[in-house]
Parts: structure tokens; sequence; C-alpha cells
């Protein structure tokens, strides 16, 4: 036997239900789809910021290291170049010593010798003999005409038993030209 559906308003009206559901059903299949997409999404965006964060975090720190190492090298230079500019003023100290010795032979009298040349901080000390006052006034004199000393004094003389007389002389060097240091 063949069935016959003698009501034909309840096959469309089953055929409606069943549109109405799967069509609910694809929508709620679309919807849990794009929560789905919506979630890996924003999972792969945390991903990336984190790693963006993370990233930015080691370079932050990457700066202030090469900031602490930049200041520390900034201040081993500037320490050179105090001590450059020391021994740069210790050479030229040195050099105007050097200039002075070399010179000092010719500036003495004929019959006048040195006997200790003794540097202090203060105060270069000479101490010789000499055949007459003349001559030590002579040697004062011309070691006044040295620039490298502001002020030279005869001290001491004392005349021997053959006939010379010992001396000491103190010539305070000029500090404002640097050579005295």
């Amino acid at each position: 036997m063949v069935w016959v559906n003698l009501l034909p308003w309840r096959q469309v009206q089953l055929q409606k239900r069943w549109r109405v559901w799967r069509l609910a059903a694809g929508v709620l299949v679309l919807v849990l789809s794009m929560l789905m997409l919506e979630g890996y999404w924003l999972r792969s965006l945390n991903h990336q910021q984190s790693s963006t964060q993370g990233l930015w975090n080691a370079a932050l720190n990457e700066v202030k290291a090469l900031i602490g190492r930049t200041q520390a090298a900034q201040q081993q230079l500037s320490t050179l170049q105090r001590q450059q500019d020391h021994l740069a003023r210790r050479q030229q100290q040195m050099a105007q010593w050097r200039d002075f010795a070399r010179a000092l032979g010719p500036r003495f009298p004929p019959d006048t010798w040195l006997n200790v040349l003794h540097k202090t901080r203060k105060e270069l000390v000479f101490r010789g003999v000499a055949a007459s006052i003349q001559e030590l006034h002579q040697l004062r004199d011309r070691l006044r005409e040295i620039t490298l000393f502001k002020q030279v004094n005869l001290g001491a003389v004392q005349r021997v038993r053959t006939g010379e007389m010992t001396f000491d002389m103190q010539a305070l060097p000029d500090f404002s030209s640097g050579a005295g240091e």
C-alpha cells in the first residue's frame, strides 16, 4: 500500500520547521565558528603582544646597560684625560728642569763650584764653594735671570781655612709657570 498524505499543509509545515532548524543550526555553527576564530585571533594577538613586550623589555634592558657602559666609559675617559694632562704638565716641568740643568754650568763664575743641588717642594738649595763674595753675588744675579725662579737668596756664607768660602743659596721656583711642582 502506498501512503498518501492527504494533508499537504502538514508536509509544508514540517519542511518549514526543518528549514528553520537547519537555519538555526547553521547560524549556531556560524556563531560558534566565529567565537572560536575570535578566541584564536585574540590568543594569537596576545601572544604577539607578549612577544613584542618581551622584545621591548629586552631592548630597554640593553639600552640601560649601554647607558651604564657609556657612563663608565666617559668616566674612564675623563680619568685618562686628567692623567694625560698631569703627565703633560709633568713632562713640561721635566723639560724646564732639564733645560735649567743644561744651562746651569755656564752660569757659574770660574772659581765657583757646586757641591750639592737639592730640590724640595718649596725651594732649590745650592751648596758649594767660591773664591770670593763677588763671585757669589754674580752667581746669584745670574740665577735671578732664569725665569724658572721668582726669587734667589744668598744664605749662609762661611770662610774656610783655605781662603775659600762655603755658601748656601736658596732659589724659590715660580709655581705660576708650573715648574716647581
